[in-house]
């Protein structure tokens, strides 16, 4: 039997690369959009800017009265929905009439209320084609760098940090490092405890759970993690004072704090819910306290 050094490592970049490309070229696609829509801007006419103000991108299909001259897919992304879609608009019931500033209008007998009027010919005054030509190319280079750009990233093992891990890891230092916290617990801050007795009191991480939260352009983790503070003992530690206090030091030295993550980024944390139980040996008093995170997946 032939064992290939490093395949395991190698399926989990080639798994990665199309979430990494699709974060990327989104990247790429809406940069594209936002220089096409400054240019449709520019040289649209403007009388009341009615117009102006109406042209916009967005992800999916356009905003309810808007009327819709293009949309726009990555290329090398699968059609799944509205998410891979940028659809560029102008127009709305204030500013009906952009169809006929980009092509202009033929001479013609007005029906409705003004029924019989002769309605002169009007000039077009191209605005969004125009646009979209001078930089369609830039913007297809632009896509195609940024899937170069993830097959790097994977390639070099960047999108292999896992952001929960790196979160625990992260808010384990950040509680031996906060001198209230030390003050209870000493560095007896455990993912899991050592093996052995342990010496109350202390502090171990439960349980995590991560729920997908995508906003445009950005791939986020809502973060949900439990952490158990430990004692027992005698005075304070044969009821549930010092383990509410130890509680108390957790909750105040990690809400709304600031911590920074090597690779991911960590836009707010959060304290959720304190629960304290006395477990089922009748002396051992346990904290539990739960964090709320959400974190942008780099």
């Amino acid at each position: 039997m032939t064992k290939v050094i490093g395949l395991d490592r190698l399926n989990r970049k080639l798994a990665l690369l199309p979430i990494v490309a699709r974060k990327r070229i989104r990247e790429a696609m809406a940069e594209g959009a936002a220089e096409i829509v400054r240019m449709m801007k520019s040289l649209v006419p403007t009388d009341s800017g009615a117009l102006k103000n109406s042209i916009d991108w967005t992800w999916g299909s356009a905003p309810k009265g808007a009327l819709t001259i293009a949309t726009v897919r990555g290329q090398g992304m699968r059609s799944t929905g509205s998410e891979n879609t940028i659809t560029i608009y102008a127009g709305n019931a204030d500013a009906y009439y952009a169809r006929f500033v980009e092509f202009g209008t033929e001479a013609h007998t007005a029906g409705g209320m003004f029924a019989g009027a002769t309605i002169p010919a009007i000039a077009a005054s191209p605005f969004f084609f125009v646009s979209f030509r001078a930089n369609r190319k830039r913007v297809n280079g632009r896509i195609t760098r940024a899937v170069n750009k993830a097959a790097r990233e994977v390639a070099g093992g960047r999108w292999l940090v896992d952001p929960i891990h790196e979160l625990r890891s992260a808010v384990i230092s950040a509680l031996k490092a906060d001198a209230t916290v030390a003050s209870f617990v000493a560095s007896r801050v455990y993912d899991r405890p050592p093996s052995g007795t342990v010496t109350p009191p202390y502090i171990t991480m439960g349980p995590a759970d991560a729920i997908t939260d995508d906003a445009d352009c950005i791939d986020g983790l809502e973060v949900t993690m439990q952490i158990d503070c430990w004692s027992w003992g005698s005075n304070e530690a044969y009821g549930s004072a010092e383990v509410s206090k130890i509680s108390g030091a957790v909750r105040t030295a990690l809400h709304e704090a600031e911590i920074a993550l090597p690779t991911n980024a960590l836009a707010i944390l959060r304290h959720r819910i304190t629960r304290y139980q006395r477990e089922s040996d009748g002396t051992t008093n346990r904290a539990i306290v739960s964090i709320t995170a959400f974190v942008e997946v780099n």
